[in-house]
């Protein structure tokens, strides 16, 4: 599983790499980093949150150069811990 995991983290950071290099720099951007630690409800309530947020954002997916849209890149790999 460690190994899936690593493998995984590897591959978001190459295309979180490669879509950084044509970030347009007049555009706004959000960026979060953190080990924080939590009480477990507010961890559940916000790993819902973000994985609300992604399945919105794909669900308003077009196709690409579709009149009317822009292009955004989202990288998200959060997770709990071990202790």
């Amino acid at each position: 599983m460690r190994e899936g995991t690593a493998l995984l983290a590897e591959t978001l950071a190459h295309g979180l790499r490669d879509r950084a290099a044509r970030r347009d720099p007049a555009q706004p951007g959000v960026t979060t980093d953190g080990e924080l630690w939590v009480a477990p409800e507010v961890w559940d309530e916000y790993r819902r949150g973000l994985q609300a947020l992604g399945d919105a954002l794909h669900a308003a997916a077009r196709p690409v150069h579709s009149p009317g849209t822009v292009p955004v890149a989202v990288t998200v790999h959060a997770f709990r811990l071990a202790p």
